[in-house]
């Protein structure tokens, strides 16, 4: 994750469910994406200048969401707060314009830990930091002709044309690809056990599988190929990389396929979701997801 040169920065309190908690009382990893929305969409998106191209029928639509996280037992009762910024971005384009304009946001999540942690006391309880999220949003015209859709240009008084900060996008393929030094459990990449089969029950007012069903479901597909090879022992997903190229939608049927690896002890998986047979760089999505081993780390289940 890395920041750019236009920074609008905002802080704001949201609280978490019951289900939203491990048995530990950690985090769960699907929870911290709800921080891009409470503060880099209702906070500071919304006041943005920029947020007139709405009325162009320019929205941001998520393309990568990157989530990292700390092991740390949090207190139910009290509000995570996140602290966040947004940036908008352009890609280069090789004739010296933009290929493509991004509202990218950047969020801390911090939460009271609970008195189950190692030396925790009531007084030394602050806040600390549990997690990190980044979304990498493209700017376009979803609901218009499809040769009208690619926003390359804004047109809003006293706002430039491209903006100055630059982005560029990690593809579907770069990102499942085995990070340095894993070793692999899986010769290839290989289909899950499970097709996946989307109903109503994932989608959401947007016509088509909401973005946040594939970081749940990437987990879960990833704990059975770590159950498939024995490294099931207590996992928690630690980081998750999501690339998005097209949605999914209600009555699809699609494979996911997935290679299981091994980096520095802990269990890890890269894979992607698209119809049966398709390769790699015409995926849906893609992911790569790495776990911490809460026994191999010496947590207690407090």
């Amino acid at each position: 994750m890395s920041a750019g040169h236009e920074a609008h920065e905002a802080t704001a309190q949201f609280h978490i469910r019951y289900d939203d908690l491990t048995q530990h009382a950690h985090v769960k990893q699907v929870t911290l994406p709800m921080v891009l929305s409470r503060v880099c969409f209702d906070s500071l998106w919304v006041n943005h200048p920029l947020f007139e191209t709405r009325r162009q029928g320019i929205v941001p639509i998520l393309s990568r969401l990157v989530l990292e996280s700390e092991p740390i037992a949090v207190s139910f009762g009290s509000a995570l707060e996140g602290r966040g910024r947004i940036e908008v971005a352009h890609e280069p384009a090789a004739d010296g314009g933009a290929a493509a304009l991004f509202m990218n946001g950047f969020a801390d999540i911090y939460a009271l830990p609970s008195r189950r942690n190692p030396n925790v006391s009531a007084s030394t309880r602050q806040l600390v930091r549990i997690g990190r999220a980044f979304g990498e949003h493209v700017l376009t015209k979803p609901f218009g002709p499809p040769a009208e859709r690619k926003v390359l240009r804004f047109d809003v008084a006293g706002q430039p044309a491209v903006p100055v900060a630059v982005h560029r996008r990690l593809r579907v393929e770069q990102n499942a690809q085995l990070p340095e030094g894993a070793q692999p459990l899986d010769a290839r990449l290989e289909p899950d056990e499970a097709p996946w089969s989307f109903g109503l029950i994932h989608t959401d007012l947007n016509q088509h599988v909401n973005s946040l069903v594939y970081a749940r479901m990437f987990e879960e597909a990833a704990v059975r190929r770590a159950a498939r090879h024995g490294q099931n022992r207590g996992l928690i997903a630690n980081k998750l990389s999501l690339c998005y190229r097209k949605p999914s939608f209600a009555g699809e049927t699609l494979t996911c396929m997935l290679q299981g690896y091994v980096l520095d002890g802990a269990f890890g998986a890269i894979g992607y979701l698209a119809p049966a047979g398709t390769p790699l760089e015409r995926a849906n999505c893609s992911f790569q997801l790495q776990f911490r081993s809460l026994e191999t780390h010496g947590h207690s289940h407090g």
